[in-house]
C-alpha cells in the first residue's frame, strides 16, 4: 500500500473552514463552491462529504458557527436562533436510536447465541433500557419544569401590569454575573 499522499498545501477541510469563517450566518456553501474548494463534487452520491463534516465540527468548536445541509443547494451557516432546534432535532434522533437499538437487543434469536453472547446482549439491553427511562423521566421533570416557568411569567406579567396601572415603576431587569453559561 502507497504511503498517504495529501491533495495540496493544507487539508481540504481546512479549505473549507477558512472559506466558511468569512461568511455570515444565513450565508450559503453551493455546492459549485464545494466543488471548487474541494477538487471534485461532493453532491455525487458516494462521494466524500468528510472534509464537510470536519470543517463543520471546526467551526462549531472554534467559532460556534453551524453548518446545516441545504438539500440541492449545499450547506449554510445557521443563525444563533437556529441552534435550539438543531440541537433538539439531534436530541430527537438520538431517543429514536436508543429506542431502536433496545428493540434490537430484545427482539433476537436467542437460541443462535452463545451463553456468553446472551449475557452480553442481556446486559446491553439492560443499560439501553435504563438509559430510555432515564430519558422519559427526564422529558416529564422538563415539562413540569416548563409549564412552572410559563405559570410564573404569567403571574409576573399581571403583577408588573398593576404595579404600571398604580404608577409605581418596575426594577430594570438584569443578569447577575456567575448565573450565565
Amino acid at each position: 500500500m502507497a504511503p498517504f499522499e495529501p491533495k495540496g498545501d493544507q487539508s481540504q477541510w481546512q479549505t473549507i473552514y477558512d472559506h466558511a469563517v468569512n461568511l455570515a450566518p444565513g450565508d450559503l456553501i453551493d455546492w459549485d463552491k464545494l466543488t471548487t474548494l474541494l477538487g471534485y463534487d461532493p453532491s455525487v452520491p458516494g462521494a466524500s462529504r468528510s472534509p464537510i463534516l470536519t470543517a463543520a465540527k471546526h467551526l462549531l468548536q472554534n467559532h460556534d458557527r453551524t453548518l446545516v445541509s441545504v438539500r440541492g443547494k449545499g450547506y449554510r451557516i445557521a443563525k444563533a436562533e437556529e441552534h435550539e432546534g438543531i440541537a433538539r432535532s439531534g436530541q430527537q434522533s438520538a431517543r429514536r436510536k436508543i429506542r431502536n437499538a433496545v428493540a434490537v437487543t430484545t427482539h433476537v434469536d436467542r437460541n443462535a447465541l452463545t451463553p456468553a453472547q446472551q449475557q452480553s446482549l442481556d446486559a446491553l439491553a439492560h443499560v439501553l433500557s435504563r438509559q430510555n427511562a432515564m430519558l422519559k423521566r427526564y422529558d416529564r421533570r422538563i415539562t413540569a419544569v416548563e409549564a412552572s416557568d410559563q405559570q410564573q411569567d404569567a403571574r409576573l406579567d399581571v403583577l408588573e401590569a398593576t404595579l404600571r396601572k398604580h404608577g409605581i415603576p418596575i426594577p430594570e431587569t438584569r443578569t447577575i454575573e456567575g448565573e450565565t453559561v
